[in-house]
């Protein structure tokens, strides 16, 4: 399995990060009852702070934002239940100041687990009074992870393609090996996929 990155660098993939803002932002996408968040059928105004953008995905925060092309491939897998809201993104450039290229903000509903307790290394973030490990306030039986250092996938994860690590608070995106590696062979830009077996993951200064 893949968890997915931003790789900047490359022409129109801005080092470090898209930055800029998603106007009216104020939903948390982690609680899918937020009736804060956009309805179906709203255009989201994304303000970047870039003349020109053409990366195929980025994270806005935990937001996982990405082009149409990435989202097709999405859409044509195994994906489960999907929230996605197009999103105008307006660039510096003078001559281009809305990118040609359509974006959209992809929010899966699929939350897995797929650590395998047992053979991984990890910390799990404990209360400090009851010293029993926390949940998502949202998601009643998601504990929180400060760190896993060796990640082993167990054996009977969810047979979908593309959702959320119940584990991880950050980068949290999971894809399947197969369609991990269709995203590898059409090379999407600003796009790194990390095998599983390389996965670090160190939440303690995040959150």
């Amino acid at each position: 399995m893949f968890t997915i990155a931003y790789k900047g660098g490359e022409s129109g993939c801005p080092e470090g990060g898209v930055y800029g803002e998603l106007v009216g932002y104020n939903w948390n996408s982690n609680n899918f009852e937020d009736d804060k968040f956009p309805p179906e059928g709203a255009i989201l105004d994304f303000y970047a702070q870039h003349k020109t953008v053409v990366t195929d995905f980025f994270y806005f925060g935990s937001e996982f934002i990405c082009s149409g092309d990435f989202l097709a491939l999405i859409k044509s897998s195994n994906c489960g239940v999907v929230d996605v809201r197009e999103i105008r993104l307006h660039q510096e450039s003078k001559v281009s100041p809305i990118s040609l290229k359509k974006y959209f903000l992809v929010r899966s509903r699929e939350i897995h687990k797929i650590l395998d307790m047992e053979k991984s290394k990890y910390e799990l973030r404990l209360d400090p009074v009851t010293k029993d490990p926390e949940e998502d306030v949202f998601h009643p039986g998601r504990v929180i992870f400060d760190t896993i250092s060796d990640f082993s996938i167990k054996k009977d994860i969810c047979d979908l393609d593309f959702f959320i690590s119940s584990e991880m608070l950050r980068e949290e995106y999971v894809f399947s090996v197969e369609l991990g590696e269709r995203i590898i062979r059409l090379e999407m830009k600003g796009v790194m996929l990390i095998p599983s077996s390389e996965l670090v993951y160190d939440a303690k200064l995040d959150f």
